[in-house]
């Protein structure tokens, strides 16, 4: 039994991040953890939402919609950005300590049982996924919001077996290809494994080469699909530094001028999908969407590291994002270009070790003036940063710049504060778990403040 949160964390960071087991022996393993939980993850109605990008935003304005609109809403994210709790937040506050306490508390005898079946102990996306589900019980809250962790097919989240759970896909790119698949076409099969019997699918129509993977698991699993082109619902009409403005034009709503106060084109197709997936489940509640509500919401919303800027001292713009494969890294120039056409940008880099940085770097290095690079330490030590030898070289290959290697996060953040001079922006992008470590020194500095 724990009694203080920090011994609590790291009892759960403690747990290894997955065993040398991927697919449907992971998969099983999670299922009869699901089972010894009586199946808590059924006994409410879910929103589910897969993809290679977006998933989390999406995610997050589905939720904050929801609570928006008075309904007591969990959400879990994964991988989380700030705080643990963001994996099973309830409204829109972080969960305070004792309450998450007596929720692991009453869980421990859950892991344990687990731990004495043939199955061993489970992972720790595995925990993290039904330790939420076991909250959103307790808590007594009217949906759950859950991104998934990766794939979909074999994820640990695609426990949710309610015929009335309303699945979303969002943007498919090339990301964890070691364990999804090689090209588009696999991936695409992973992410629709989360459709089960009587769900409505919720997707933007995808390109000719992957949608007809999509329809066929909605088809061979009795889906109810919605699949609109996106030109037909829904029309970006430009981004700022307010947020990103666009029109909805589907078959039930015609709304024009709607402000999202997350920045980019992707971030409408993002609030679209999650404003038809809420508009869904409130639909069979008997309620619609309140568009002065929605609004409202979406006018204000903000999350951390999406194009998360932050004003640091007299004459830098610090830009935040967690960018961290090729499609995402792409949307993020497309965002940057539009806000700042004529800024003078400089570069802070960190990437997780296995991850596609070449490509990525293709997109970042053509937009920038100096390239800094920098390693990082998180919670588990199945996650690493690359090798900054290695990155060095490469962006000098691709480049043929120079590159300065940070020491120091804290003082680059210190001076980049007391610098004075012409105005700059400064990028940090690359990994989720790189531009995490951020937000803790930001917070020292009395720059940020999180949801507590």
């Amino acid at each position: 039994m724990f009694q203080d949160f920090d011994s609590a964390i790291r009892y759960l960071y403690s747990i290894p991040a997955d065993f040398p087991t991927h697919g449907a022996f992971k998969y099983a393993r999670g299922r009869h953890l699901a089972h010894i939980c009586d199946d808590v993850q059924n006994t409410m109605p879910s929103i589910h939402i897969a993809g290679t990008s977006g998933k989390g935003s999406t995610a997050w304005i589905a939720h904050h919609l929801l609570s928006a609109h008075g309904y007591r809403s969990g959400l879990h994210l994964s991988p989380h950005t700030l705080d643990y709790r963001e994996r099973m937040m309830v409204r829109t506050r972080f969960m305070d300590e004792p309450s998450f306490l007596g929720h692991l508390n009453s869980f421990l005898p859950f892991l344990e049982a687990m731990s004495a079946s043939a199955y061993g102990r489970p992972s720790y996306t595995e925990v993290s996924t039904m330790l939420a589900f076991h909250a959103f019980k307790r808590e007594e809250v009217d949906v759950a919001v859950v991104e998934v962790a990766c794939g979909g097919l074999h994820d640990a989240t695609n426990i949710l077996d309610r015929a009335d759970t309303i699945r979303v896909i969002g943007d498919i790119g090339y990301d964890h290809t070691h364990w999804l698949g090689e090209t588009l076409r696999e991936i695409m099969f992973q992410k629709a494994g989360i459709i089960h019997r009587g769900n409505r699918v919720i997707s933007l129509r995808k390109p000719d080469e992957i949608q007809p993977i999509l329809s066929l698991v909605c088809e061979t699993e009795g889906g109810d699909p919605y699949f609109p082109e996106q030109d037909e619902v829904c029309t970006v009409q430009g981004v700022s530094a307010d947020g990103t403005r666009f029109d909805i034009h589907d078959d039930r709503y015609n709304e024009h001028g709607i402000l999202c106060g997350m920045a980019g084109a992707h971030q409408a197709r993002n609030a679209y999908l999650a404003i038809r997936s809420v508009s869904e489940f409130m639909r069979r509640q008997g309620r619609d969407l309140n568009w002065v509500v929605v609004r409202e919401t979406l006018a204000t919303l903000r999350m951390p590291a999406r194009f998360d800027r932050i004003r640091l001292g007299a004459s830098t713009t610090l830009v935040i994002d967690a960018a961290h494969n090729p499609q995402k890294m792409e949307a993020f120039v497309q965002t940057l270009r539009s806000m700042y056409p004529d800024a003078r940008i400089d570069a802070l880099l960190g990437f997780k070790e296995g991850k596609n940085y070449a490509e990525m770097l293709s997109y970042i290095l053509p937009e920038v003036e100096s390239v800094a690079i920098a390693s990082f330490d998180v919670w588990s030590d199945s996650i690493r940063s690359e090798g900054l030898g290695h990155l060095r070289s490469l962006v000098h290959e691709i480049s043929g710049r120079d590159v300065r290697i940070i020491e120091s996060l804290s003082n680059e953040l210190q001076n980049l504060a007391t610098r004075n001079g012409e105005e700059r922006i400064v990028v940090a992008t690359g990994s989720l778990y790189f531009v995490s470590t951020f937000y803790p020194l930001l917070t020292n500095m009395g720059l940020f403040e999180a949801r507590q």
